[in-house]
């Protein structure tokens, strides 16, 4: 960001980079993911939030998936925002959306152990 480069052209930077390495495996995948979603992550906390959520919605698949990670970081100041990626069909996206459904679930599940629908409910 040090060049003021916009979001839209560092999150295409991202997807290429991303789709062209087929290096990219375990450790060095998720480094490299968890780094971009850091960065994005202080996008979503500061002026550029609005930019940033346009950027990820109008992204290929990758771009879309590194923004839910990057809001996963605040779940609850960036619900509803993830949940506008409900009805997304790329299979990366969904795995994380239902990855982030899941890490929200934990804390709601009741004394049987399991979700209750109400309890998903409350939370969307």
């Amino acid at each position: 960001d040090a060049q003021k480069m916009d979001i839209v052209h560092q999150l295409n930077g991202f997807v290429v980079s991303y789709k062209a390495n087929d290096e990219w495996r375990g450790c060095k995948l998720e480094s490299y993911v968890e780094g971009a979603a850091n960065v994005f992550a202080q996008y979503l906390n500061s002026e550029r939030r609005q930019e940033a959520i346009e950027a990820f919605s109008n992204a290929a698949a990758e771009g879309r998936y590194l923004g839910l990670r990057a809001m996963r970081k605040d779940i609850t100041h960036n619900r509803q925002e993830i949940m506008q990626y409900a009805s997304d069909s790329a299979k990366i996206v969904r795995e994380e959306l239902f990855d982030i459904l899941c890490v929200t679930s934990k804390p709601l599940k009741s004394h049987t152990g399991h979700m209750q629908v109400e309890d998903l409910q409350d939370w969307l």
